[in-house]
């Protein structure tokens, strides 16, 4: 089951997601059910948990992007959608992890691979979890959500995390086979980066929540399209 948000204040608009909604739930199989909010102040409000949350960005009182900010706060993996009239927002959405933006008037057929996309970054959220056997002999188990980047130390791998450091033996080549493909990349031989950390880039230097990592010149160019693929829009590189 899915559960999804559509925070909208125009209600054709909002009507018509719910459709779309429903839609691609008989055209797949998928089990969703959807509520609608009207504004943003109240959807916080009584906000319990979703997988995908479709935001308008130009909402009354409250926009969008500042909510968005805000779910972000204690939500880390809910899936956000920005609905707009405008791709200037790119990133300043990049900013809370948005998995893409959807642009009015919204077609049938970007909303079905949008969902799509969507579905699968929802269950690999659910089911990557990463165990950690230490040096000590003990067992970590992890949510790759929680890890801001891996760093490798010839056969020592160091997991940077919310909850503070962890250390055992490996190699990133193994490592990039558990995490999710689409939220990790490397920025040079020594780092595997959680995507959704990444705060800014400037020239060789990406920061990843606070984290000044270098980026290498062979792994760059690539580097820089797993992020614009990530939030599935441009970024300004200085």
């Amino acid at each position: 089951m899915l559960k999804a948000a559509i925070v909208e204040d125009d209600d054709r608009a909002a009507a018509e997601l719910k459709r779309y909604l429903r839609r691609y739930a008989d055209e797949t199989g998928a089990k969703i059910d959807a509520d609608v909010y009207g504004d943003a102040l109240s959807f916080l409000a009584a906000y319990s948990g979703y997988d995908i949350v479709f935001m308008d960005i130009e909402l009354p009182d409250y926009d969008g992007m500042r909510a968005a900010k805000k779910l972000r706060e204690t939500d880390k993996t809910v899936v956000i959608v920005f609905v707009t009239n405008m791709r200037r927002y790119a990133v300043e959405g990049y900013e809370v992890g948005a998995l893409d933006f959807m642009m009015k008037p919204v077609g049938w057929q970007s909303f079905r691979t949008l969902m799509g996309k969507a579905e699968k970054v929802v269950y690999s959220n659910r089911d990557a979890k990463v165990t950690i056997k230490t040096w000590g002999g003990g067992i970590k188990l992890l949510d790759a959500k929680e890890i801001y980047f891996v760093e490798v130390t010839r056969h020592h791998l160091v997991f940077h995390t919310v909850s503070g450091d962890y250390d055992m033996y490996g190699d990133l080549v193994s490592m990039e086979k558990v995490l999710p493909e689409r939220s990790f990349a490397r920025c040079n031989s020594c780092y595997l980066v959680n995507l959704r950390y990444v705060r800014a880039v400037e020239g060789d230097t990406v920061n990843v929540s606070g984290y000044e990592l270098k980026i290498s010149r062979p792994k760059k160019k690539e580097f820089l399209q797993r992020i614009a693929g990530y939030i599935g829009g441009g970024m300004d590189i200085v």
